[in-house]
């Protein structure tokens, strides 16, 4: 769309030419729209970091109790032994004894894998953190360079003067 006639006189910055830009348009709002994907994208990342690392304390909490548990039926067992071979306490009363011990060192190996399992999911949340906000920035650039091609659907006048024939 020319917005001059021949021989018009212009000042600097008046428009000269309009080109159409709803395309450009449309694409631009498809752009934002990724972008807010993409943002909303980035704090559900964020937010299953904090989750993991939420659950490797409460993994590193329950090896805590667990080794409590195990160091206490150890302890409870080796009472046992000496009460039975005192003749103070039953077998029965051993053999339950033996068994919490085991339940209980079990659960500390349990305990432990799980630390390591819940410490080795950090770095893969942090990493998709990262990637995400990677995505944000490349989404954010995509508007940006959307923008630019915008402002050259007008074409403005550089200097003051008289256009010319069309």
């Amino acid at each position: 769309n020319v917005n001059v006639q021949d021989y018009q006189q212009v000042k600097v910055g008046d428009t000269v030419v309009t080109i159409d830009d709803d395309e450009l348009q449309v694409t631009l709002k498809q752009l934002e729209a990724d972008y807010q994907t993409a943002l909303a994208d980035l704090e559900s990342a964020k937010a299953s970091l904090r989750n993991t690392e939420l659950a490797a304390n409460l993994s590193k909490t329950n090896l805590s109790l667990n080794q409590i548990k195990a160091n206490k039926a150890s302890n409870d067992y080796k009472r046992d032994q000496n009460l039975f071979n005192d003749q103070a306490i039953t077998s029965k009363q051993v053999e339950d004894s033996k068994t919490n011990l085991d339940v209980s060192q079990k659960q500390l190996v349990a305990s432990r894998e799980d630390v390591e399992i819940s410490a080795s999911k950090i770095p893969m949340m942090q990493a998709a953190v990262a990637k995400a906000q990677a995505n944000v920035e490349y989404k954010k650039a995509k508007i940006d360079e959307q923008k630019l091609k915008l402002s050259y659907t007008a074409i403005l006048a550089t200097a003051s003067g008289k256009i010319g024939k069309k």
